[in-house]
């Protein structure tokens, strides 16, 4: 997310409540941020059940399922091979592994990092091959200072500006499709939308 005026914290600060509020019914969660990330924790919650509230999530960019684990190259290694073993589905696939490194006191480039995961991924996934080109699954691995996070996939988020940042406003439903694409563009404004719907059949 990038802004001017350096309001950003406003934003994030939005968008963090707003995923707290879709994600209330939820006891088991638990949530951690630091600067433009924002952790959510499952401890036992379905995480599909989870992914289905975000997708509704106004101002979230994008999200991703990740196993936290030590900056280990062993338990780093052993969460990609769960992972990938988890999405082929027993089909042959190619992949590739790519490091973010934001951790610089972890004792290795992010070249060496992605070279050395590989080299013990693949033997242990039957029907593994490499493809830095054109990979049917991507290891992403994210040494940050506040964690060590391997995932396979990144979802798209809605995107737009955090619900509630541009004020509040009333929107008509009709029967038709004007008015829920208006109110859809509208919430990607950042408007807090309230809808009323008036019925007067057999007539509308």
């Amino acid at each position: 997310m990038t802004l001017k005026k350096k309001n950003y914290q406003s934003f994030l600060k939005q968008v963090n409540t707003n995923i707290k509020a879709r994600l209330a019914k939820f006891p088991k969660l638990t949530f951690s941020s630091t600067n433009f990330r924002f952790y959510i924790h499952l401890n036992g919650e379905d995480y599909r059940m989870v992914l289905e509230e975000l997708d509704t999530v106004v101002g979230l960019s994008s999200y991703s399922l990740c196993l936290q684990v030590k900056p280990d190259f062993d338990e780093i290694a052993a969460a990609g091979v769960a992972l990938i073993n988890y999405e082929k589905e027993g089909i042959n696939i190619s992949f590739k592994v790519e490091t973010n490194r934001s951790d610089k006191n972890f004792p290795a480039t992010s070249l060496e990092i992605s070279k050395e995961i590989a080299k013990r991924v693949l033997p242990k996934v039957p029907g593994l091959t490499v493809d830095v080109h054109n990979p049917d699954i991507v290891l992403s691995i994210d040494l940050r200072t506040e964690g060590t996070f391997v995932y396979v996939k990144t979802l798209p988020g809605l995107g737009g500006l955090p619900s509630g940042m541009s004020g509040r406003g009333l929107l008509m439903i009709s029967g038709g499709i004007d008015s829920p694409v208006a109110g859809y563009l509208c919430l990607k404004k950042g408007i807090d939308l309230t809808a009323i719907h008036f019925a007067s059949p057999p007539y509308t």
